[in-house]
């Protein structure tokens, strides 16, 4: 008898036990649902995209010759003889007293064009410019020895944004021709003009430099 009530009273309190985690489980899972699934894990995460853009120094002559063409000098005016001959890109160019004759065309006409330096970089930078002195042509001695030069200027413009060397400055030794050289698109272009003086009695011969450099660095 003790023994049937025993095993009556166990089955009794497991299927109690079995209803009330049933129970349990099923108010769990309505108030889970009620939550409208939320569970344990994140709904929600950041994400990141970056980029590093280093500073690039970057010049180029767009117009990197200047040609002062083939010709003679005009020993018919008495003014090239005292004064030699004097050719500038200034401007549209000029030509003293017309002593230099083109032979292309038997003018005084000027032919050569500027030095057009561009900064393609994404800085601002600073521009030097370095060349041949005036004996590239040869060194003259005699009485006009000093009509010999070789010389360059900066056009002003809104592409320097700081000092800009606007006078006539003779090649040689490295010298800063604008300190703040713009990037930006619209303003990134400096022209520079040469001046070449040599005297009346210059040799007949074919006279050419292609040193001249022009470097870059950041301002």
């Amino acid at each position: 008898m003790n023994n049937d009530l025993s095993n009556r009273t166990i089955a009794t309190i497991l299927v109690a036990s079995i209803v009330i985690s049933l129970a349990t489980t099923l108010i769990s899972l309505q108030k889970i649902g009620g939550l409208g699934g939320v569970t344990g894990m994140a709904q929600q995460d950041l994400g990141l995209a970056s980029v590093t853009i280093q500073a690039s120094v970057s010049i180029l002559l767009s117009t990197d010759t200047i040609a002062f063409g083939t010709g003679w000098i005009n020993g018919s005016n008495p003014t090239c003889g005292t004064n030699g001959v004097n050719l500038s890109t200034e401007g549209s160019g000029t030509n003293d007293d017309d002593c230099f004759i083109n032979a292309s065309d038997s003018t005084a006409a000027m032919l050569a064009t500027d030095f057009v330096l561009n900064n393609d970089g994404t800085v601002n930078a600073s521009v030097a410019i370095i060349g041949p002195n005036k004996t590239f042509l040869m060194d003259q001695t005699g009485a006009q020895h000093t009509k010999l030069n070789f010389t360059w200027q900066a056009v002003d413009d809104d592409s320097c944004l700081g000092t800009l060397v606007t006078s006539w400055t003779e090649f040689g030794a490295s010298t800063t021709l604008c300190d703040d050289f713009n990037w930006t698109d619209a303003d990134d272009d400096l022209t520079i003009e040469v001046n070449l003086r040599f005297p009346s009695y210059q040799a007949a011969a074919t006279y050419s430099n292609s040193s001249i450099e022009f470097n870059a660095v950041q301002a």
